[in-house]
């Protein structure tokens, strides 16, 4: 998967590689290191980090497998139901 220059990823169809160049997504993907910190211990998923933060699903998933990539965030295990009432992963911050 290819990164701009600040880190961020896109996938192989020219609407995800304009959005890369266009979306603040390194403040972003800052953001959802930092509620990970403050929450510390529980983990979060990536919908409840959607939610505390105000941002749609869809802005946060990458964030989050950015951070995954960067060695920033691990998948602690856990899981938690959705709004569909499926199983999702826990996220937590790696050094935490």
């Amino acid at each position: 998967m290819p990164y701009n220059s600040e880190g961020v990823s896109w996938q192989k169809t020219d609407t995800s590689h304009a959005a890369a160049r266009t979306v603040k997504a390194a403040t972003l993907k800052e953001e959802v290191h930092g509620i990970l910190l403050a929450c510390a211990g529980d983990g979060l998923t990536a919908e409840e980090i959607a939610s505390a933060l105000g941002r749609p699903y869809g802005s946060i998933q990458p964030r989050i497998s950015e951070l995954r990539n960067d060695g920033k965030v691990i998948d602690t295990g856990k899981r938690r139901a959705g709004q569909w009432g499926k199983q999702i992963i826990v996220w937590a911050v790696a050094d935490a």
